[in-house]
């Protein structure tokens, strides 16, 4: 981006070049989505929290996200109407855990997500479906359930495999 400004983790590029980004302000880090073509930035959340990690829907229309303890958020990546939860963390975590989106399947119908709580990250996975209100998502549930730290993980483009890294050997690959 052609503006100042503190940029935090990885920007994600929609499929028509739209780039959603975490942008920090203060003590608050919000979700934002920026039009490179018309060099305009819309945010998604404003001011009241600690939002992370955007993943887009397929069709370029949501984007969903990571909120510090607050579990996994959508919004309309126009700006229209204010995000929305997926699900939260309470309804997962007994005790303090985060989330946040990692990938989406080519057809918008899967979500992975990674969860952090006692024994370190481990790898989710809901479905998801839309209806005129937005984005619903099921039942999540464990991916894997593994001893070690796994995470990062990210569907293929035909959604057949799912690439993740673990520490399964006693260093992360």
């Amino acid at each position: 981006l052609g503006k100042p400004g503190v940029y935090v983790g990885p920007p994600r590029v929609s499929r028509d070049g739209g780039v959603a980004l975490a942008i920090k302000d203060g003590a608050s880090q919000d979700m934002s989505v920026y039009d490179p073509q018309r060099d305009t930035t819309t945010r998604l959340t404003s001011g009241s929290g600690m939002f992370l990690n955007p993943v887009w829907s397929p069709d370029g229309r949501y984007v969903v996200f990571g909120s510090m303890g607050g579990g996994i958020l959508w919004a309309r990546a126009d700006g229209a109407g204010q995000p929305q939860s997926l699900f939260s963390s309470n309804s997962l975590c007994p005790s303090s855990c985060f989330q946040w989106p990692t990938s989406v399947t080519w057809d918008g119908t899967r979500l992975l997500f990674e969860q952090v709580g006692g024994r370190g990250p481990q790898i989710w996975s809901v479905a998801l479906s839309e209806d005129e209100r937005g984005l619903k998502a099921g039942t999540p549930m464990p991916f894997l359930k593994t001893a070690y730290q796994d995470g990062g993980a990210a569907f293929s483009p035909d959604g057949r495999w799912i690439a993740y890294h673990s520490n399964k050997s006693g260093r992360f690959e």
